[in-house]
C-alpha cells in the first residue's frame, strides 16, 4: 500500500502569489489569477490550496471543476459555482441575494432549467447581467473567491460570463482564481484567449529535485538514492501526477528506492498510466494516438515527416496534430526534432501496442531511416524490433552495427544485432559467417553460448579459408575454457583442409594448435616439436629474420621454460611487444604466454606497465572476457612486483569475471586467477581463507595434468607449508616439479619449487634432500642469470645451510636482489638474514636487516612477513620505527587496506561489502578513514595516493 503523499511540494512561490492575490481582493483590489501548466503538473492541487486559504480568511467560496463531458450543457459551470449557495441559503437569504437580479438569471440555477436546457444555446444579456448582479450582492456581504478549474472545458455560456468578469468586479472584494491546461482544445478559443488576456499568470512547471526526492521518500517509505530520484524524474518529466502514479506502481511491487532499483522502472507494467493519456489524445485529435505511437517507436528526436510516415499519415495532417500535441505538452521540440515529453508514457504506449503493430511501425522506421541516410545504429535499433524484412541491406546494417558496438565496448548489443541478423533469409556461407561473428561477440559475454554458436557456424562453412578462420576463432574460445582436445581436433582439420593455399593462415592455425597442445602433459611433446619446426623457418637470432609476433611470444615462453639464457627470452618478448601484440584481445592465449615470459625474465616493470594498460583498455571496452584475462595476469604480475594489495583485488575480480562468463571452478583461465589469489592471501597471512577458497572450488585434492594446474600446485604447496602442513606441502611442490620437468621446464624462473620444497624438507628433518634441492636451484638460477630468480635460490640455499656459510649466501641474496625490481623478495631475504644473525648471537647486527625487511614488507602489503620480521626484531632487542610509508597507504589497517585497493580498482561499496562479507556501512567507515590517512577527497585519487 502506498503511503499518503504530501498535498503540495515545491510550490512555495506559487502559494505566496495566491495568498497575495487573496489579500488584495479583500482590500477591494480585484483580479483574476490563472494557473497554467500541462496536465498533471499540480494545477488542481494549487487551486485547492487557494480555496483552503480563502476559507481561512473568511471568503465566500464559489468553486467549479469543468469537465469535457459537460461542455454541451449551457451554464453548467455557472450552476456549479452558485448551486451550493442556493441550497445552503434559507428562502429569506436567497431572496435578499437575488435583489435586483433578473428572473432569467435566477431561472438558470433552477433544477427545471437544467432539465430543459438546450445544448449549444447562447446566453442572453439579461442572464449574464443577472449573474453579475448576484455576484455583486454576494460581495457586499464579504470577500468572495470565484474558482474555476480547467477553463478549457468550460461551456460557452459560462465562459462568456467569466470572460467579462474582470471588468465587472473592479473595486469589489472578489478574487478570481482559475486553472487552464495548456494546449487542450476549447469550444471557443477566442473567448478563452480574451479571458486569459485579462488575467495574471502563474506557470506551474516540473517538480524540482528536492521535491521529487521528498515525494519518492514518502511514497516508498525510505530515503531514496539520488540515482533513483533522477531516474524517476527523467521517466516522468518530474510531472507531479505521473510521478505519483509511477511511485504507486513501484510501491505495489515493494520496491526499495536504491540505485540498483533503477532497472525496476523499465520492468513495470506501465499500461495503468494510459487511460488519462488516451482520453486527452482523443479530445485533441483523431490522429493523436497514431502520432504518439510513432513518437514512442522512433524513441529519438524525430522529424515531422518521419513521424507522419511511421504513423502512415499525410504530412499536413500530421503537422496540425503535432502542433496540438506540442501545445498540450505531450511532445517537445520543433518539427525537426520532436520527442515524447514523458519517457514513462512512451514506454507505456509501446507496451500497449500489439506485437504486430509494433513490428510494423519499427519496420517503417527502419526503411525510412535507411532511405534518409540515418546512422547505422538507428536503423539497426528498429530492425532489432522487426521480423525478417527480406532485404539484402538489412544484414549489412546489422553486421556493421554489431562491429561498431563491439568496438565501443558493448558486446551484448553486438550479439543482439547478430542474433537478429540470423532471422534474415541467409544462405549457408552467409549464415555460417554470421554465426561465427555472433560467437565471437558472445565470447565477451558468456563462454557456453559462444562456443555453441562457433561450432554451429563451422557446420555451415565449406570454403577452406573461411572455415580455417572460423576454426581458429572456435579454438580460441576452447582454449579459454580448457577444452584443448577439441581445439586440437578442429585445428588439425583446418590445417589439412587449407593445404598450401595460404601459408600465413596455416602458420596462425599451427601456433594456435601449439598453444593447445602445450597445455596438456600428454601432448606437450607435440607442441615442442611443432614450435621447433616453426622456429627453424624463422630463427630467433637471425639478423634478417623477424618471426611473426605470435611466434615470437610462444618462442619466448618456451625459452623461459628451458632456462638457458634470459637474454633470448627478452629479445623474443620485446619483438612481440613492439608489434603491440599484447593489446590484441583476439590473442589471449599468446598474450598470456608473453606476459609469463616477461615475468620469468624479470622484466617485471615492463610486464606491469603493459598489464596495467590492458586492464584500463578492458574497462573502456567493458568486456568481461578482457577484464578476466587482464585482471588474472595483472594479479600474477602484482604479486611478483610486491603489490600484494593489488593482487588481492585483481585475483577475485578475475574470478568474478570468469564466473560471469560461465567458467566453472577449475576451468581454463580461472585456475591462474585462483593461484594468484592463494599467493596474495599467503602474503597477507590469511591462510584459513586461502584454504577455504580451495575447498569451495573442489581443488584441495588431485589436480588434472594441465599446465595451469602446475602453477596452482606450487601455490597450494606454499600455502600448506606456510600453514605448517609440511608433508602435504612437500608432496604438492615435488609433484609440481615433476610436472614441470615433464613439460621440459626445469628452470627455477618457471617456479622456484625446489627452494620451497627444501624448506619443507628441512622442517621434516631431511636436511640432505633440502641441501640437494637448493644447490640444484642455485646452479640453474646462475645459468639463467636474472637477479630475482638467483636471489630466491640463494636465499633458499642460505636458509638450509645455516651457520656462517648460510649467512654468506643470504648476504649474497640480498646483494643480488638490491638490483632487482622485486621488493618483496628483497624483504624476504633481509628477514632471513636478520633471523640468521640473531640466531648466531649477533643481535645488534640483526636489527638493521630486520627493520628494513619489515618496512619493505609493509610497503608491499605483505602482512605475514611484517609480523615475522617484527617478531624477530623484538627478539633481537629492537623495535620497528614509526615511519611514513612510501606507498600503499600510510598507516592503513588491514581492513582499511583491503577496502582501499578494491575501491581504487573501481569496485562499488556494495561490491566490496559483498566480497569481504561485511556491511556497506562498514565499507563506508573504512573508506572515510582511508581518505583521511591518504589525504584525498575523491575515490579517483586513491590509486595514485596508495601507489597501486
Amino acid at each position: 500500500m502506498v503511503a499518503r503523499l504530501p498535498r503540495l511540494l515545491g510550490r512555495d512561490h506559487e502559494l505566496a502569489r495566491a495568498g497575495q492575490h487573496l489579500a488584495a481582493a479583500a482590500d477591494g483590489v480585484s483580479g483574476l489569477l490563472v494557473v497554467h501548466g500541462e496536465a498533471g503538473a499540480g494545477k488542481t492541487s494549487l487551486l485547492n490550496e487557494g480555496l483552503a486559504m480563502a476559507r481561512e480568511r473568511g471568503f465566500t467560496v464559489l468553486s467549479a471543476h469543468a469537465s469535457p463531458g459537460e461542455r454541451a450543457f449551457p451554464f453548467g459551470v455557472v450552476r456549479q459555482l452558485f448551486e451550493p449557495l442556493l441550497y445552503a441559503a434559507s428562502e429569506q437569504e436567497w431572496d435578499a441575494l437575488c435583489d435586483g437580479v433578473a428572473d432569467p438569471a435566477v431561472r438558470i440555477l433552477r433544477k427545471e432549467t437544467l432539465e430543459n436546457a438546450e445544448p449549444g444555446r447562447q446566453a442572453s444579456f439579461a442572464e449574464l447581467h443577472g449573474l453579475y448582479r448576484l455576484l455583486i450582492n454576494l460581495a457586499h456581504r464579504g470577500p468572495v473567491l470565484v474558482m474555476v478549474d480547467d477553463l478549457q472545458w468550460v461551456d460557452v455560456p459560462s465562459l462568456r460570463w467569466l470572460s467579462s468578469l474582470p471588468f465587472r468586479i473592479q473595486g469589489l472584494p472578489v478574487a478570481g482564481l482559475a486553472g487552464v491546461c495548456d494546449g487542450e482544445p476549447c469550444d471557443d478559443d477566442a473567448l478563452l484567449d480574451e479571458l486569459l488576456s485579462r488575467s495574471h499568470e502563474i506557470r506551474v512547471g516540473p517538480l524540482d529535485p528536492a521535491s521529487t526526492g521528498e515525494l519518492v521518500a514518502t511514497a516508498l517509505r525510505s530515503a531514496p538514492a539520488p540515482e533513483f530520484v533522477h531516474a524517476c524524474a527523467t521517466a516522468t518529466g518530474a510531472n507531479a501526477l505521473l510521478l505519483s502514479r509511477l511511485l504507486a506502481l513501484l510501491a505495489d511491487r515493494g520496491t526499495e528506492p536504491t540505485a540498483e532499483a533503477v532497472a525496476v522502472i523499465e520492468e513495470l507494467d506501465l499500461r495503468r498510466l494510459l487511460p488519462p493519456l488516451y482520453a486527452r489524445l482523443r479530445r485533441a485529435s483523431p490522429h493523436g494516438l497514431d502520432l504518439v505511437r510513432a513518437a514512442a517507436v522512433l524513441d529519438a528526436p524525430a522529424r515531422l515527416d518521419h513521424l507522419a510516415a511511421v504513423a502512415d499519415l499525410e504530412a499536413s495532417t500530421a503537422a496540425v496534430a503535432v502542433d496540438r500535441l506540442s501545445r498540450m505538452g505531450l511532445l517537445h521540440g520543433n518539427h525537426d526534432a520532436l520527442v515524447f515529453a514523458h519517457p514513462v508514457l512512451a514506454a507505456a504506449v509501446l507496451q500497449d501496442m500489439t506485437e504486430g503493430g509494433r513490428a510494423l511501425a519499427h519496420s517503417r522506421a527502419a526503411h525510412l531511416l535507411r532511405e534518409t541516410a540515418a546512422p547505422t545504429e538507428q536503423v539497426a535499433f528498429h530492425l532489432q524490433r522487426t521480423q525478417a524484412v527480406d532485404a539484402p541491406w538489412a544484414s549489412d546494417v546489422l553486421r556493421t552495427a554489431a562491429r561498431n558496438a563491439l568496438t565501443a565496448g558493448a558486446p551484448e548489443e553486438a550479439a543482439a544485432h547478430l542474433r537478429r541478423m540470423l532471422r534474415e533469409p541467409l544462405d549457408g556461407p552467409e549464415r555460417g559467417a554470421a554465426l561465427v561473428e555472433l560467437g565471437n561477440a558472445e565470447l565477451h559475454v558468456g563462454f557456453d553460448p559462444a562456443v555453441e554458436y562457433l561450432r554451429s557456424g563451422l557446420e555451415h562453412l565449406d570454403n577452406p579459408l573461411p572455415r580455417a578462420e572460423a576454426a581458429y576463432q572456435t579454438a580460441r574460445a576452447l582454449w579459454l575454457t580448457g577444452c584443448h582436445d577439441e581445439g586440437v581436433r578442429l585445428l588439425d582439420s583446418a590445417v589439412d583442409g587449407l593445404g598450401s593455399r595460404d601459408p600465413a593462415t596455416t602458420r596462425r592455425l599451427r601456433l594456435s594448435r601449439i598453444a593447445h597442445t602445450a597445455m596438456r602433459l600428454s601432448t606437450v611433446d607435440r607442441a615442442v616439436a611443432e614450435l621447433a619446426e616453426l622456429e627453424r623457418a624463422h630463427p630467433a637470432e637471425a639478423p634478417d629474420e623477424q618471426p611473426a609476433p605470435a611466434l615470437a611470444a610462444l618462442l619466448s615462453c618456451h625459452e623461459s621454460q628451458l632456462g638457458h639464457r634470459a637474454q633470448t627470452t627478452v629479445l623474443l618478448a620485446r619483438r612481440a611487444l613492439d608489434q603491440s601484440l599484447l593489446h590484441d584481445d583476439n590473442e589471449p592465449m599468446v598474450n598470456a604466454a608473453l606476459i609469463i615470459a616477461l615475468l620469468r625474465a624479470d622484466e617485471l616493470e615492463v610486464a606491469w606497465s603493459h598489464c596495467d594498460r590492458g586492464v584500463h583498455e578492458a574497462r573502456q571496452r567493458a568486456s568481461p572476457l578482457m577484464l578476466a584475462v587482464t585482471h588474472a595476469v595483472r594479479a600474477l604480475v602484482a604479486h611478483r612486483t610486491g603489490r600484494v594489495p593489488r593482487a588481492l583485488a585483481d585475483a577475485p575480480a578475475a574470478l568474478g569475471h570468469c564466473e560471469e562468463l560461465g567458467l566453472k571452478p577449475g576451468e581454463g583461465l580461472s585456475v591462474w586467477a585462483l593461484a594468484a589469489l592463494l599467493d596474495a592471501l599467503v602474503e597477507r597471512g590469511e591462510l584459513s581463507r586461502a584454504a577455504e577458497e580451495l575447498d569451495a572450488r573442489g581443488l584441495a585434492g588431485p589436480l588434472p595434468e594441465l599446465l595451469p594446474f602446475n602453477d596452482l600446485l606450487f601455490s597450494r604447496g606454499r600455502l600448506r607449508v606456510a600453514a605448517g602442513d609440511f608433508r602435504q606441502g612437500l608432496d604438492d611442490l615435488l609433484l609440481c616439479g615433476s610436472r614441470w620437468a615433464a613439460w621440459q621446464a626445469p628452470s627455477p624462473a618457471v617456479a622456484p619449487w625446489r627452494s620451497q620444497a627444501a624448506l619443507a624438507c628441512a622442517a621434516l628433518g631431511d636436511a640432505a634432500t633440502a641441501h640437494q634441492l637448493t644447490c640444484e636451484e642455485t646452479k640453474l638460477a646462475r645459468q639463467w642469470g636474472t637477479p630475482r630468480v638467483l636471489g630466491i635460490a640463494l636465499r633458499g640455499d642460505g636458509v638450509v645451510a645455516r651457520g656462517p656459510a648460510g649467512l654468506e649466501l643470504l648476504r649474497e641474496s640480498v646483494g643480488v636482489l638490491e638490483g632487482a625490481s622485486a621488493p618483496l623478495e628483497l624483504a624476504r631475504s633481509l628477514a632471513e638474514l636478520g633471523a640468521g644473525l640473531r640466531r648466531s648471537g649477533r643481535r645488534t647486527e640483526a636489527r638493521g636487516p630486520l627493520r628494513r625487511a619489515a618496512e619493505l614488507a609493509r610497503d608491499c602489503g605483505a602482512d605475514a612477513l611484517v609480523t615475522r620480521a617484527r617478531d624477530e626484531l623484538r627478539a633481537s632487542g629492537g623495535r620497528l620505527r614509526r615511519t611514513h610509508r612510501s606507498g600503499g597507504g600510510a598507516g592503513l589497517t588491514d581492513a582499511e587496506s583491503r577496502v582501499a585497493v578494491r575501491a581504487a580498482g573501481g569496485q562499488t561499496n556494495r561490491d566490496i561489502a559483498r566480497e569481504l562479507h561485511v556491511t556497506k556501512r562498514t565499507v563506508e567507515f573504512h573508506l572515510t578513514n582511508v581518505y583521511r590517512k591518504a589525504g584525498v577527497s575523491r575515490r579517483s585519487e586513491l590509486a595514485a595516493a596508495l601507489d597501486l
